[in-house]
């Protein structure tokens, strides 16, 4: 499998942030932030609670993500 060089900096930001680095946790939000604002939309209106809520619950689970470091114990990364 052969992985992208934009995977690969996606898997690095996750093992910084998982290992508690915040500039990597924010550089995470910021990748998917159009994703967040898609799903912040209610009535096709911008819901800024709804935007805050799910940036906050992405950024404090980043560090409980697991697979990654299942990976990197099979040493497939």
């Amino acid at each position: 499998m052969s992985l992208s060089n934009e995977d690969m900096e996606l898997f690095k930001l996750i093992d910084l942030a998982t290992n508690g680095n915040t500039n990597a946790k924010w550089e995470i939000i910021l990748k998917f932030n159009d994703l967040i604002v898609n799903t912040s939309t209610i009535n096709r209106q911008h819901d800024e609670d709804c935007h805050y809520y799910v940036e906050t619950a992405v950024f404090n689970s980043i560090e409980k993500f697991t697979t990654l470091r299942k990976i990197k114990k099979l040493k497939k990364f």
